[in-house]
C-alpha cells in the first residue's frame, strides 16, 4: 500500500524518488520543513524536479481552502480512503496549475 507521500510524489509523476523519502524517513508531516538543500541532499538533481517539489509543498502548506477541505473532509475515513482522497484532490487541483494536466493518471 503506498504512503501518502508516495501518492504524493506519483500525482506529481516524481515517484522515482519515493524510495529515498522513505529511507530518510520524510513523510507529509515534513514536507513544509524540506528545502531546495534537502531535496538535494535526497537526490533530486534536476534543477525542474526541485523547483516542481518546492511549488507542490507550497500549495500543500498554503491556506488554500481545497486543501483545508480535503483534510477536514477525510478526517474520519480510514487512511487508505484517506490517500486516495488526497492523491485525487492533488491530481484535480495542482497538476493543471502545475502545468501537469497533460500527464495521464
Amino acid at each position: 500500500m503506498a504512503s501518502g507521500i508516495e501518492l504524493w510524489l506519483q500525482a506529481l509523476d516524481l515517484d522515482q524518488y519515493a524510495d529515498a523519502f522513505r529511507s530518510n524517513a520524510v513523510d507529509m508531516d515534513l514536507l513544509p520543513d524540506l528545502d531546495e538543500d534537502d531535496l538535494e541532499k535526497l537526490g533530486v538533481v534536476a534543477l525542474g524536479h526541485r523547483k516542481i517539489l518546492l511549488r507542490a509543498i507550497a500549495m500543500l502548506t498554503g491556506t488554500d481552502a481545497a486543501t483545508n477541505d480535503v483534510a477536514h473532509d477525510t478526517a474520519d475515513v480510514p487512511q487508505r480512503q484517506r490517500e486516495v482522497a488526497i492523491h485525487d484532490h492533488i491530481a484535480h487541483n495542482f497538476r493543471p496549475m502545475m502545468g501537469l494536466d497533460r500527464i495521464l493518471m
